[in-house]
């Protein structure tokens, strides 16, 4: 779970506000399930809302097209890197989440290259162990699953597999024990299915008991998206007696807390963890993140100082949550200068800076006057992988042309941004 931001009795419309908010900063899986919140509270109040179910509608597809394409885009790099089982995971999401016939397209072709070259790996594993390579079908027995399609059964699969990908060794076999119900109801959970989600992982938890599981961290974090906030409470106060040290815990009880505006809860919480994890970055980006809610933004900058001067100032996620605090502040330079570093740092090691940084870097710069060809290029670029915002990147084009005194390319770049609005599904 991302650090989202959860508020009690907020109308449709304002839950909408925070989407967009998370989908402006290029944060698309949260605002997909933002945008699906609003959407279900809707549902249950329509009346007086005019066209709000097609324009909520229509965001949910722009989110999950967006999201689409940065897995497409970011597994292309990772295959450049040989990173094959990352990328065959971003992809398999991708073909998940969107209906464009050109991405599923470009992303089908990809996952067969990818197929084919990681076949080709592991027949070279075997070659140099001396063994000869069976290529089997991995999917081949689906005995047990007699009342479902076979199909559906390898695809969902597959999709489960790609999402204990991410987690640790020992909690991915974990997992893969838990039964059928289980599976569904995580799969669910991680595709915004927050109903299905709660009544699987409940039926796995009882399949289950009394055994010491992750289940209930799992539909915790299901009843804090359907904001049934005293049952996750109660399910992740239980758990962390069972697993003391997970980090995961934290965040999502984190998140439980701040949905009740309870942040001196969640700062007691923090000051209380094992000594074993109260030194790890997780727990000070908690901290900063509860004292931020709490619109304490300078003993959140405290928080995020202390941990970095502790660390030699090497971690990235708390320099970009420090930038944040500034920005918050409205210290715009003193933001810039840690956007400009961590940028300088991703050219260093050579691997490609994600666009939220990149449009954060250019709209400090903009903020501060530099209406220069550097930011004018950032901007271009941004048009060109971020299509969402293209209007807006092409607004700021315009005024950098201006600036620099190409008043013809000026007018032309404000008519691109025009005619976007003008196209676009949403008139605001």
């Amino acid at each position: 779970m991302g650090l989202l931001n959860f508020l009690k009795g907020k109308s449709p419309e304002d839950i909408e506000k925070q989407a967009d908010d998370l989908f402006a900063k290029g944060s698309f899986g949260p605002a997909k399930i933002e945008y699906e919140k609003a959407f279900s509270k809707f549902e249950k109040k329509p009346e007086g809302r005019g066209d709000f179910g097609l324009r909520i509608s229509d965001k949910i597809v722009r989110a999950k097209e967006a999201l689409a394409r940065k897995h497409w885009k970011d597994a292309e790099e990772l295959m450049v890197s040989d990173c094959l089982d990352d990328a065959r995971e971003l992809l398999g999401l991708a073909l998940e989440l969107t209906m464009d016939g050109r991405v599923k397209s470009e992303v089908e072709e990809l996952l067969k290259d990818l197929s084919s070259r990681m076949k080709a790996r592991e027949a070279q594993k075997y070659a140099d162990a001396g063994e000869a390579y069976a290529d089997e079908d991995p999917y081949e027995n689906t005995a047990g699953w007699d009342d479902e399609d076979p199909g559906d059964i390898i695809e969902e699969e597959e999709y489960f597999e790609s999402l204990l990908s991410v987690l640790p060794p020992k909690e991915q076999e974990a997992y893969r024990g838990y039964g059928r119900a289980f599976e569904i109801g995580y799969t669910a959970l991680n595709q915004g299915r927050f109903d299905v989600a709660e009544e699987k992982l409940s039926l796995a938890l009882k399949e289950n008991s009394p055994e010491k599981t992750y289940i209930p961290l799992e539909l915790a974090a299901g009843y804090l998206n359907l904001e049934d906030y005293a049952r996750a409470k109660e399910l992740l106060y239980r758990f962390l007696e069972d697993f003391p040290d997970s980090l995961r815990a934290y965040h999502v009880l984190c998140e439980t807390l701040w949905a009740e505006e309870d942040f001196e809860e969640a700062l007691n919480l923090l000051s209380n963890c094992p000594e074993e994890i109260s030194h790890t970055s997780t727990i000070h980006l908690l901290r900063g993140e509860t004292l931020v809610q709490a619109k304490k933004f300078r003993e959140a900058e405290a928080v995020y100082q202390n941990y970095l001067a502790s660390c030699g100032g090497k971690d990235d996620r708390v320099i970009r949550s420090l930038a944040g605090v500034y920005e918050a502040l409205g210290e715009t330079a003193r933001a810039r200068a840690l956007y400009g570093e961590l940028l300088n740092a991703c050219k260093g090691c050579g691997r490609r800076a994600d666009a939220d940084l990149r449009r954060r870097f250019a709209d400090t710069s903009f903020s501060l006057g530099e209406h220069t060809a550097k930011t004018l290029e950032l901007y271009l670029e941004l048009a060109g992988t971020d299509p969402f915002n293209k209007a807006d990147y092409y607004e700021k084009v315009s005024t950098i042309y201006h600036t620099l005194g190409n008043d013809k390319e000026s007018i032309r770049f404000k008519g691109f941004s025009e005619r976007v609005r003008r196209n676009s599904p949403e008139k605001s």
